[in-house]
């Protein structure tokens, strides 16, 4: 019922044209990770090569996450962008809390298990990687938050094609 009555290939070239700044957001994240790879290799070790790319694994196997939760509570978020503006914010706030949390959780029980699981998955070789996995961790907390922008910034097209406030407020967390 959302897409009633649109354009959907217009709708699509709309947001497309207003969120190349997500795209390139997205496109800076995987050139950095691949530079990080290369850099590592030039300068590094294998070994440490080895323990980041463990890191970098176990971290994005997590990121699915907030994307599952994301795409389960947006036509709940979409629905109260257009029938009440004040929900929708209480309601963006509730999820920013929610993956602000799931982010410190998942941070702390890295820090706490980390030595475990990778020595349940990866065995003795990788370990030094847990290290980088808990710095790596802790980079998902600020992840979280470009998931709720990405859904503040989509629900407006969504609803008539146009683009809306792309940064929610987040005062009350």
């Amino acid at each position: 019922k959302v897409f009633q009555g649109k354009n959907i290939p217009d709708l699509a070239a709309s947001i497309a044209k207003e969120s190349w700044p997500y795209f390139v957001s997205a496109f800076v994240v995987i050139l950095d990770q691949r530079l990080s790879f290369l850099f590592i290799e030039k300068f590094r070790s294998s070994e440490e090569l080895g323990n980041y790319s463990v890191a970098v694994t176990l971290v994005d196997l997590w990121l699915l996450l907030p994307t599952a939760v994301c795409s389960a509570v947006f036509p709940t978020i979409v629905k109260n962008y257009s029938v009440n503006m004040f929900e929708y914010e209480k309601r963006i706030q509730f999820l920013s809390g929610i993956l602000v949390w799931l982010g410190i959780g998942f941070f702390l029980s890295v820090f706490i298990s980390s030595d475990e699981v990778i020595q349940l998955l990866y065995g003795e070789r990788y370990k030094n990687a847990p290290s980088a996995l808990w710095l790596y961790a802790l980079t998902t907390i600020p992840v979280f938050f470009n998931f709720i922008s990405l859904l503040s910034f989509l629900c407006p097209f969504v609803l008539n094609g146009s683009p809306g406030p792309t940064i929610p407020s987040h005062s009350n967390l």
